[in-house]
């Protein structure tokens, strides 16, 4: 599909620019200036641009050389305007350069479209709407104007106020208007092999255009229309506004999946005690019902377009959803939230941006500005898009504050960067050496401020934060002990657009435990965890847990310290083991670190207590635990490709989860006809691929269907490890060739008296395979029997006719119109034919029934008329 933008306004200044969401501007090309607005751009595919606008002279940079170049021109990758590229465009009307204003630009199989203000090209007329051979700037022979009905060349076809266009799998959409020509349409769908129109409908002043969904959306002056993309006609459900006034005009119109975004000078009338501008709006594309989405700019908006999954405005505001934003701005289309893309653009009259393009992550922007970033622009200016989100700073300091008087809490706070990112991810872990791993882009982590010490996969330490504030409340903390806080700052608004940085970390150590400052009686054992629960431990590894004993006026001079099973305790420092350990105390009053380990030797639960005696005195702390045996689990059992053509290439993904392994490999073996891969990306791998892993985590694995032939392929996915059972999932798809079928497969028009027609319709519409293909549907040469693809009242033609469909992104059905005109009293015995582009597609076959009867008179009742005595005069 190619990208289309005009806009309904005045010529001023213009500029291009490359920008990196909220931060400096990063200048990929020295694009040149304009003296004039950049009113729409087109990627040529090979890193250079067409641009089109009311603008006459372009100065490249730095040399400063200007090249004459009426409202439309070529950028080579360079930056240099293209010198051997150079239609020449007159507006006949006013032969000035800096009258000809190319409003919109689409591109198509190697053909540039033009929609605007100008009459001739290259010496041939054309008004309003042309195109030409983007490689070599020749003009080709499309030129629908002249089927329009008018000869006078101001007023033919869509005249020279034609205000967009889009090209998208060979049908050419227009819209304009033309206020005192009674003939003119509005609304134009072409084909873009003839110049034969699909479709027309007079919708009176048109301003903006988006297709999608098989629906033509209108922006008008002073309303939303919606027609059908097939035949043209009125979808008179899109007719509620939900109290919205379309005021001046709609000059924006963007389709995301089932919604309609619409910007212009919108007036939101159901803002009482007094109307409201909102500017921007989301609709329901099926209604045209406003969806409680809650947008709005500040100003007119003048442009939208999407692109990786992000909707992209420019206008002339200075706020969007009440935040700064000048010019342009990105929202996520799902939810409406602003994103940080923010160029800083500026201008000295009107500055606005009216066209967006993309290429190479990188988003154009072309409008009147004369800087973007603080650096010299003028109309034209490309932007890092808002999808690439660079990582954030890391922050400044981590401070330590309000501990716990017994050690076991403290707040940990952090200074943000100058950039202020969009939030934080904190780690910690018991010790000074930092967790391993590292935060992942795109996903956040659940937090918990109380420390286990538990893992959070991909760490080796504990998520205890994940949000965008710049301080978390720890408790569960050991008393004297080491603790290791990393902080890791990201950019990004959402799941799917947080990006990391590096991280900062920091150590405090937990404040002791304040003995009693009076002893009420001798003989004192205490310890400073009465529970100590390890969670979950893998067989053949092993956690530690860190706790005090406190010793107070003990009668004898030492304690016996007892771990139970499966666990071994050092006291002091010294060694551990798992037998019993005598500590001698060195005075009344006495403390000394403790650490017990959990090393399980088996899987099940450990419930037991750590005994520390001495005489008649003792203390005792609760053990608790688990080991629980390898896993390996799938987020599905199976994966259905359904119908592949051969030669095309089907991709679905699932999610592998592990837990507590010891054998750190996982191998994924794919069966026959499949091939699987780790990124999504190639190369897919068809032989068996082993993946490292750790103790427990997940990852994600790509499967790939790419039929060589037709017919059914099926087998097992294996997931395996040597320690759990195989995880099989059944993998299916199907080898099939696009075709075509009908909804029905006879029609009988009955008896038709002779010297009269009678109209019946069907549908046509692919089945099999992804993929796309150019059907024929050919009627018999009867004479009495003709077909039409554009409406019940035709064109009908007895000629073979073609339609191309596609499942992926373009035409799923056609109507066809059949059109039966007896000459005489012979039955009508015909088949319609249907054949696909597809070799191996066979052909499909419409009987068509009917008969010629001659017209009848009928007598109505009465049968007789008396008119009673009639008297006669004689003068």
């Amino acid at each position: 599909m190619a990208y289309c933008f005009a806009k309904y306004f005045a010529v001023s200044c213009c500029f291009i620019c490359t920008y990196w969401g909220g931060y400096a501007p990063l200048f990929a090309q020295n694009l040149p200036d304009a003296n004039g607005q950049v009113r729409s751009i087109i990627p040529d595919g090979s890193g250079g641009l067409f641009i089109g606008g009311g603008f006459s002279v372009l100065t490249e940079k730095p040399s400063g050389t200007q090249v004459s170049r009426p409202g439309l021109a070529h950028i080579l990758p360079s930056g240099l305007v293209d010198r051997a590229w150079n239609p020449t465009i007159i507006d006949g009307f006013a032969p000035n350069p800096s009258s000809v204003i190319i409003k919109a630009l689409a591109m198509e199989n190697g053909i540039l479209y033009l929609a605007g203000s100008f009459s001739y090209i290259n010496g041939v007329p054309r008004f309003g709407l042309a195109s030409i051979n983007a490689a070599s700037g020749t003009l080709t022979s499309w030129y629908p104007n002249e089927f329009m009905g008018t000869t006078n060349p101001f007023y033919q076809g869509f005249g020279r106020l034609t205000e967009n266009l889009v090209a998208t799998n060979n049908r050419i959409y227009c819209v304009g208007f033309k206020e005192s020509e009674p003939q003119f349409y509005g609304v134009g769908i072409f084909d873009a092999s003839n110049n034969t129109p699909l479709a027309l409908a007079n919708s009176g002043e048109a301003l903006s255009l988006a297709v999608g969904n098989g629906v033509v959306y209108v922006g008008r002056q002073g309303s939303i229309r919606a027609y059908d993309a097939a035949s043209g006609m009125i979808l008179p459900r899109f007719a509620t506004n939900d109290g919205l006034s379309y005021g001046f005009r709609v000059t924006a119109l963007a389709v995301y999946g089932d919604k309609l975004f619409v910007g212009g000078s919108l007036l939101d009338e159901n803002a009482l005690p007094q109307y409201v501008y909102r500017n921007l709006v989301a609709l329901n594309a099926a209604t045209g019902r406003i969806l409680p989405m809650n947008i709005s700019a500040n100003q007119i908006v003048y442009s939208l377009a999407i692109n990786n999954d992000i909707l992209y405005v420019g206008g002339g505001f200075t706020a969007v959803n009440g935040q700064p934003r000048t010019y342009a701005a990105a929202l996520n289309p799902n939810d409406g939230s602003l994103l940080p893309f923010a160029p800083a653009i500026q201008g000295d009259v009107n500055p606005m941006v009216n066209a967006f393009a993309f290429q190479n992550d990188i988003v154009y922007m072309g409008g009147i500005f004369a800087t973007v970033g603080g650096q010299p622009a003028n109309s034209l200016s490309g932007s890092a898009s808002a999808s690439v989100i660079p990582p954030a700073d890391p922050v400044a300091a981590i401070n330590f504050t309000n501990q716990a008087q017994n050690g076991t809490g403290y707040t940990v706070s952090w200074v943000p960067p100058t950039n202020a990112p969009a939030g934080y991810t904190v780690v910690a872990v018991e010790g000074t050496a930092p967790a391993t791993g590292s935060p992942q882009n795109g996903e956040s982590y659940a937090a918990n401020p109380l420390f286990t010490a538990t893992p959070t996969p991909p760490f080796s330490g504990q998520v205890v934060y994940d949000g965008t504030g710049t301080s978390v409340n720890i408790t569960g903390l050991m008393p004297n002990t080491n603790y290791t806080f990393l902080v890791y700052s990201f950019n990004g608004s959402g799941i799917t657009t947080r990006t990391y940085g590096a991280s900062a970390s920091a150590t405090g150590r937990t404040n002791d435990i304040t003995p009693p400052a009076v002893v009420l009686h001798p003989g004192i054992l205490t310890v400073s965890s009465a529970t100590i629960n390890f969670g979950d431990v893998a067989l053949n590894t092993s956690r530690t847990r860190r706790y005090t004993m406190h010793c107070y006026n003990l009668t004898t001079a030492s304690v016996s310290i007892t771990p139970p099973a499966q666990c071994e305790i050092s006291v002091g420092g010294a060694p551990f083991t798992a037998s019993p350990v005598i500590f001698t105390t060195r005075a009344t009053i006495d403390q000394v670190d403790i650490r017990l380990r959990f090393s399980p030797s088996a899987n099940g639960a450990l419930a037991g207590s750590v005994t520390h005696t001495a005489g008649s005195t003792n203390a005792v702390a609760t053990v608790s635990g688990a080991s629980s045996p390898p896993s390996i689990s799938t987020s599905t059992l199976s994966l259905n490709f359904g119908a592949v053509a051969p030669s095309s290439t089907a991709t679905m993904a699932y999610r592998v989860n592990y837990r507590n392994l010891t054998t750190r490999t996982i191998t994924i073996t794919p069966p026959t006809g499949f091939a699987v891969s780790l990124t999504g990306n190639a190369p897919f791998s068809t032989t068996p691929l082993t993946v490292p892993t750790n103790v427990s985590g997940r990852f994600n694995v790509y499967t790939q269907f790419s039929p060589a032939t037709v017919g059914i392929k099926n087998g097992m996915l294996q997931n395996s490890n040597p320690e759990v059972p195989t995880i099989n999932l059944i993998v299916e798809g199907e080898g099939e060739y696009p075709q075509v079928d009908l909804n029905t497969y006879s029609l009988d028009f009955g008896g038709v008296p002779v010297g009269t027609c009678k109209t019946l319709s069907y549908v046509v519409f692919p089945i099999g395979g992804i993929g796309s293909q150019l059907t024929s549907i050919c009627p018999d040469p009867s004479g009495d029997m003709q077909i039409s693809l554009v409406g019940p009242n035709g064109p009908f033609s007895s000629a073979c006719q073609s339609v191309f469909f596609s499942r992926v992104n373009g035409r799923r059905s056609a109507q066809v119109w059949v059109r039966y005109c007896p000459s005489s009293t012979n039955d009508l015995s015909a088949v319609i034919r249907h054949t696909s582009s597809e070799p191996s597609a066979p052909s499909i076959e419409l009987a068509v029934a009917g008969k010629g009867v001659r017209p009848e008179i009928e007598i109505l009742n009465p049968t007789t008329v008396n008119f009673g005595t009639i008297n006669t005069v004689l003068i």
